[in-house]
């Protein structure tokens, strides 16, 4: 996919957020967050060869993300994030390539603990879709992901921003295209930045 089509989700964004700023009735009914995003794929796989194994494995990368969240009632939220970094690809230890760039477009419906209190402590369950780049000559597929995800706003002050962090865990595979390889990605990201609720 091109590079324009990857960033439609802060399009998506953005249009949403514009659709829905009239929406409140009692703020915050919604929240813009933004910030870093570490990734740390934790998949890994081996291709049984007939000169010997090759293993496959991911490095960590620092990236960064974007979400937005509409509050439905006092605990419940649809939130939409999009994330993207570099990873490296490893064959055997080395790196094949200085980065596969990673994309993730997400929906997940978070349950607020303590309603809109000052300390905001959410979870969800995770859908969504990983768009990957490629590495060298070898492209690779983008795929469904799923997982959950654990976070939460600290308000500073009165006037609608806060420090937001959270740790989100996603299923989902790099497929090599044209061939039968599929190799695990499953990433853990890790998110910290700013919030505004509105």
């Amino acid at each position: 996919m091109s590079w324009n089509i990857r960033r439609l989700p802060v399009v998506a964004l953005v249009g949403l957020l514009a659709v829905t700023a009239g929406w409140a009735q009692e703020p915050p009914n919604n929240a813009i967050r933004l910030g870093v995003a570490y990734h740390q794929p934790q998949g890994e796989s081996t291709i049984e060869d007939e000169f010997g194994d090759i293993d496959l494995d991911w490095d960590s990368a620092t990236g960064w993300f974007a979400s937005y969240e509409r509050r439905f009632g006092g605990l419940l939220g649809l939130e939409l994030m999009y994330t993207e970094s570099d990873p490296d690809i490893n064959v055997n230890g080395e790196a094949l390539s200085e980065g596969v760039s990673f994309t993730a477009a997400t929906a997940g419906l978070n349950f607020h603990f303590f309603g809109r209190g000052a300390i905001d402590l959410y979870a969800a369950p995770l859908i969504g879709y990983a768009f990957f780049g490629s590495a060298e000559d070898v492209e690779f597929s983008d795929n469904f992901m799923y997982g959950a995800a654990l976070g939460i706003d600290i308000g500073l002050g009165k006037g609608g921003f806060a420090l937001t962090g959270s740790v989100r865990y996603l299923k989902t595979e790099a497929e090599v295209e044209n061939e039968d390889i599929n190799i695990d990605f499953d990433p853990l990201i890790i998110t910290f930045g700013a919030a505004f609720r509105f």
